[in-house]
């Protein structure tokens, strides 16, 4: 057994059983194998993220570091926390992300994306806006100055 395999078989009352013959196994009976090791180590493994797509086979020794940069890892976005996969990632903060920080057009203001509507609907002052009495467009800065002040309050 490799060191890893052998330090999870099943132990009884602190005793390990060997999953061949089922006998008590002591540590004075295990030594460590360096052959058998590089043998185990140099086995092809599938990467553990087969199932969703990963097409990767690598020896067993080097899985770990394939796991570091293997693109369908699950991580959160460093934006609004949500899972996506490595390979996506990119793609979901740039394009897809609702936190992701965006410049209105109008006023070029920088905020997230999901505060876009309220922005454009309450805030931005450089907006396009109609007068309400004439049906005249204008930036939200401007309307109040055509109505009350231009017009004072008679806007044709």
């Amino acid at each position: 057994f490799c060191k890893v395999c052998f330090e999870n078989l099943p132990k009884q009352d602190g005793t390990i059983t060997c999953p061949v013959d089922r006998e008590p196994l002591t540590s004075a009976e295990v030594f460590l194998d360096a052959r058998t090791e590089r043998k185990i180590l140099q086995l092809q493994v599938h990467c553990p993220c087969r199932d969703i797509g990963c097409k990767v086979t690598t020896a067993l020794r080097e899985i770990e570091d394939h796991g570091k940069i293997c693109g369908y890892v699950s991580s959160p976005c460093t934006l609004c926390g949500q899972t996506v996969l490595r390979l996506n990632a990119k793609d979901h903060t740039e394009n897809y992300c609702l936190c992701r920080i965006i410049q209105c057009q109008y006023c070029l203001k920088s905020m997230q994306f999901q505060s876009v509507q309220t922005h454009l609907f309450n805030d931005c002052q450089q907006f396009p806006v109609d007068c309400r009495e004439c049906g005249q467009q204008m930036t939200r800065c401007k309307l109040r100055q055509h109505c009350f002040v231009d017009r004072k309050g008679d806007c044709p």
